[in-house]
């Protein structure tokens, strides 16, 4: 998938990714969104990955508010105390999980190297 395609979806794209760079990447987007159900913060969700890209839901901006920020807040913590023992903990379920990615979380930045792309533009 690519830019011109579809405005509901975010698209990033490395031509140089690693093996399984962007499975993993979906593997840990499902993992954070396990704490969704129990009120941590929504993840958001993989529609596509590919060995050079992965496809993510759109998530538009919104004014921020107090009450939003405090809820962010309280719901971060909660996903935060739902984690790893470590920084850069494996779980025990590998990238094969990506197929169930799930719930989501958004990203302001792209790590060097990684280009992104969105619908029609």
């Amino acid at each position: 998938m690519g830019a011109g395609t579809d405005q509901s979806v975010f698209v990033k794209n490395r031509a140089d990714a690693p093996p399984g760079f962007f499975a993993w990447e979906a593997a840990g987007l499902a993992w954070l969104g396990v704490a969704t159900a129990d009120g941590g913060a929504r993840v958001v969700r993989v529609r596509e990955v590919g060995e050079r890209h992965i496809t993510l839901e759109r998530v538009e901006p919104a004014r921020p508010t107090p009450p939003a920020a405090e809820r962010l807040g309280r719901a971060l913590a909660l996903t935060h105390g739902a984690g790893a023992a470590a920084f850069g903990a494996r779980r025990r379920a590998g990238p094969a999980t990506a197929s169930s990615a799930g719930k989501g979380s958004r990203c302001g930045r792209s790590p060097a190297g990684v280009s992104s792309t969105r619908g029609p533009g």
